[in-house]
């Protein structure tokens, strides 16, 4: 068997993902520079900061290597029925203090469930929330909420998840999870 593999260049190879975006660098780069100096400007202003994110972890998997001819590219299908999964929502204030809750997705009632979870241990009042632009963040109802508890959203620039720390944790976390 591994003779037929070696005669015809089949090796045992990682596989290979790609992400297709249409991104304006220029733009984005504009983006970035004034988001960093918003972000400079809030964090010496001594705000309590609180670095908020969602992610899921699916309860599958897909393969990371495959048998393919060397130069090939392979690309996995993934079913659109992946079965169960799981989204924790959380957030890593300046202080140190991470604050999460687990639901199956990502969605504003969900994410105003993270807000009174937090607020239950932390003063968000005059604080900074640093968000990406998922759907559900800019929803009227956590609009809303935010106002109402004088809580500042802030979000990132669109590919910018190196401006979140809480991201590092999910990082970590997934790597574990694998």
């Amino acid at each position: 068997m591994w003779n037929l593999y070696k005669k015809n260049k089949i090796r045992y190879l990682s596989t290979s993902y790609q992400i297709q975006t249409k991104v304006n660098e220029e733009n984005l780069h504009s983006q970035r520079t004034t988001f960093s100096i918003k972000l400079l400007e809030l964090l010496h202003s001594k705000r309590r900061m609180v670095y908020m994110d969602e992610t899921s972890f699916q309860c599958w998997d897909w393969p990371r290597k495959v048998f393919r001819y060397s130069g090939e590219k392979h690309y996995v299908t993934i079913p659109s029925s992946r079965g169960e999964g799981l989204t924790i929502i959380g957030g890593i204030t300046t202080d140190g203090e991470f604050h999460y809750i687990i639901r199956s997705t990502t969605n504003k009632e969900n994410v105003q469930d993270w807000f009174l979870h937090i607020s239950a241990h932390v003063d968000l009042k005059d604080s900074v929330v640093l968000m990406d632009n998922h759907a559900s963040h800019h929803s009227n109802d956590i609009k809303e909420y935010c106002n109402d508890e004088e809580i500042f959203r802030l979000f990132q620039p669109a590919s910018s998840s190196e401006f979140n720390p809480v991201e590092k944790i999910w990082s970590i976390m997934k790597h574990k999870w694998r």
